[in-house]
């Protein structure tokens, strides 16, 4: 685990330039690291993707990020709203495929949507 503390380091100089590539792996590695309860990351992976949905607020890879950080952080309510956010995105580029979601990512955020509002 240590590369990836060491990889999150040298991604901080393109993250405070909002590179957006840098931000989303910087953020990839939080999430790794919440995963593998290696200390508490959960701050530093929302503040990165919440930056991801404000630097691309229609981007779709942005929204799954922090769908992922908040879900993986147990906020569930976090969650919901951000995977709601994501179908609606997902159905926009209706009339371009390759750039929705996969069959099962769609049907995860469906699954995950509909998780906190039984």
């Amino acid at each position: 685990m240590p590369f990836l503390i060491d990889a999150i380091e040298r991604l901080q100089p393109l993250v405070d330039r909002d590179d957006l590539g840098a931000i989303a792996l910087a953020c990839a590695a939080h999430l790794e690291l919440i995963g593998r309860d290696a200390g508490d990351h959960t701050t530093q992976a929302t503040i990165l993707a919440r930056r991801l949905t404000e630097l691309d607020p229609n981007g779709l890879s942005a929204w799954v990020r922090y769908a992922e950080v908040q879900w993986s952080c147990g906020r569930a309510e976090n969650a919901r709203l951000a995977y709601d956010r994501i179908l609606v995105i997902d159905a926009n580029y209706e009339l371009d495929p390759l750039k929705q979601l996969s069959d099962h990512d769609r049907q995860r955020a469906r699954s995950r949507s509909s998780a906190g509002s039984e």
